[in-house]
């Protein structure tokens, strides 16, 4: 067995359930992924874990799509980025930014009705 990761499954499994460190259990960095599991079972520590989770699906798109450096995974030795990586590069990237999009609508449509509500 191969000890490359495919950065693709990586991508995945942090989109997915990056909070919970799963990723990094994925690339063999187990001490990262115990410290991230244990602060998203902590009430405080998801304060910490969403964003470390969030910042690792960034790095993980850009490692793919630009062939940028993977700072949260230095030690991975990543297999050839390929077609497939791409694919689910981009598709996480579209539905990332449309949640972002989405949530800002859902937002700002809260905020009127607030304010509709307290003019009554």
């Amino acid at each position: 067995m191969s000890d490359q990761k495919s950065a693709g499954t990586a991508l995945i499994l942090a989109s997915l359930l990056g909070p919970f460190g799963i990723d990094k259990f994925y690339v063999g960095a187990t001490t990262a992924g115990v410290v991230q599991l244990i602060l998203t079972l902590s009430v405080i520590g998801g304060i910490i874990s969403f964003p470390w989770a969030f910042l690792s699906v960034l790095t993980l798109i850009l490692f793919i799509l630009l062939g940028s450096d993977t700072f949260l995974y230095p030690i991975v030795k990543w297999k050839d980025v390929s077609n497939r990586d791409r694919i689910v590069a981009w598709i996480v990237l579209i539905v990332l930014v449309l949640f972002i999009i989405f949530s800002s609508m859902t937002k700002e449509k809260r905020e009127k009705e607030e304010e509709e509500e307290e003019k009554k």
